[in-house]
């Protein structure tokens, strides 16, 4: 359906055996008000929003990642190609691109996707020994620490594979589709480890970066205080030089992924 600026509407819930009316809605969708067909970059966005269903609807899947429309934005939008004269970007192309956009929307579909539902189901657990994950969690976060995923937009120099960010915010949109739930944490490690890249001592580089851009420790952005919330310029924690190192005095809360069971440890970055 249209509405009357143009603008494509996300369809009513459909039911998972609706054939027939999924079938409409897919035809509908590939042609604009007019009749005319939509442009091939616009099909995957299409069978992206109409197929409803849920993850135990007979092996239909409700998360299809919008390759073709992703690299249509990197190469006629954005062209990202250009990005390949830079020396830091040299081994960069669009067909890499689109490779790693592949590769992402499966692990995405067969990974994370199957998981969404349940872990909002779950949820997450506390015990004395710590806090626990939804059921898979942990799984399938060692799938993406083997895969190399952590590495994807770091720097050649410090053992990553330097693709751009413009490829990695493409890779993040199609798992935070998936499951942002669980790519929270990853996404939380690599604003760490930017901050530690941009501002870290040598030292503090040398301790923490090599096992975080490996994935196998996680890191976290403490921000939030009892009094400041979204206004930062609120918050009371303070860090007082003493010598070699800081005496840190304040409090924090409400930490994304301030702990969970999926690494051996967790490196907690805080504002002051």
């Amino acid at each position: 359906r249209s509405s009357g600026t143009g603008r494509r509407r996300m369809p009513e819930a459909v039911s998972s055996d609706s054939w027939v009316m999924r079938s409409i809605m897919a035809e509908a969708a590939n042609r604009r008000r007019d009749g005319t067909p939509v442009p091939p970059w616009r099909h995957d966005f299409a069978r992206l929003v109409i197929i409803p269903a849920s993850s135990d609807s007979g092996g239909v899947p409700v998360y299809r990642a919008p390759v073709t429309e992703l690299r249509f934005v990197l190469e006629s939008l954005l062209d990202a190609g250009q990005l390949a004269r830079l020396p830091q970007y040299a081994d960069f192309s669009l067909d890499t691109a689109e490779a790693v956009l592949i590769e992402a929307g499966r692990f995405g579909a067969e990974v994370l996707e199957p998981l969404n539902q349940g872990g909002d189901r779950e949820g997450a657990t506390w015990s004395e020994a710590g806090v626990q994950v939804p059921t898979g969690f942990r799984e399938a976060y060692g799938k993406y620490v083997q895969g190399g995923w952590p590495q994807l937009g770091i720097d050649a120099a410090h053992g990553g594979q330097g693709m751009p960010q413009v490829l990695v915010s493409a890779v993040e949109e199609i798992w935070c589709s998936s499951n942002v739930a669980l790519m929270l944490c990853p996404l939380l490690s690599r604003g760490a480890i930017e901050a530690l890249l941009m501002v870290g001592s040598p030292e503090l580089r040398q301790a923490y970066l090599p096992k975080m851009l490996s994935g196998e420790w996680a890191g976290t952005m403490n921000l939030t205080e009892p009094q400041a919330g979204s206004d930062l310029a609120a918050i009371r924690m303070r860090a007082a030089p003493a010598g070699d190192h800081y005496l840190v005095s304040g409090q924090k809360i409400f930490i994304s992924y301030g702990d969970h069971d999926m690494t051996e440890n967790i490196v907690h970055l805080a504002l002051a």
